[in-house]
């Protein structure tokens, strides 16, 4: 799908306010509510922007978001990661080419959870050599308020 001023201005708005109408995203574009609704429909099809209800897991008594990397034999890499993954206090889960070779989100009630987390579950997964996990007091900006690099002109004129 070609991505014109139209298709970006979209992808912004929606990005801002996913639960915006059609018919405000219409006004705030200038075109057709037709239009609009065709286009949103091809850029879910294409792949370009899905829609996802994030629950705020503050409002369940959550309080503690802490970021985790350990080391694991290249070996032991997609079982070890592939078992803290499953683990319910783990958000996200990625594998990186650094010596901390995979990479984490933890939530948890509270910093006694968490070190439960680490010291019950994190430490029983085989083949990790080495844990470092550091407490998120406060949180600046989340992954859905990102933007790709070719949607911010878009952004900016607004």
């Amino acid at each position: 799908m070609k991505l014109d001023d139209l298709n970006k201005r979209l992808l912004v708005l929606l990005a801002r306010d996913g639960r915006i109408a059609i018919t405000d995203l219409a006004r705030e574009v200038g075109v057709s509510v037709s239009t609009v609704r065709y286009r949103v429909n091809r850029l879910i099809d294409d792949g370009l922007i899905s829609f996802i209800g994030e629950v705020i897991y503050e409002k369940f008594g959550y309080k503690v978001l802490a970021h985790g990397r350990c080391q694991v034999d290249r070996a032991n890499q997609d079982e070890a990661a592939r078992t803290i993954a499953d683990f319910p206090e783990v958000s996200y889960l990625a594998t990186s080419f650094a010596e901390e070779n995979i990479m984490f989100e933890i939530i948890t009630k509270s910093n006694q959870d968490l070190d439960e987390f680490i010291s019950t579950k994190l430490a029983d997964v085989p083949g990790i050599k080495n844990i470092n996990v550091s407490v998120s007091p406060r949180i600046y900006k989340t992954g859905p308020q990102w933007l790709p690099m070719e949607l911010l002109d878009s952004h900016n004129e607004e």
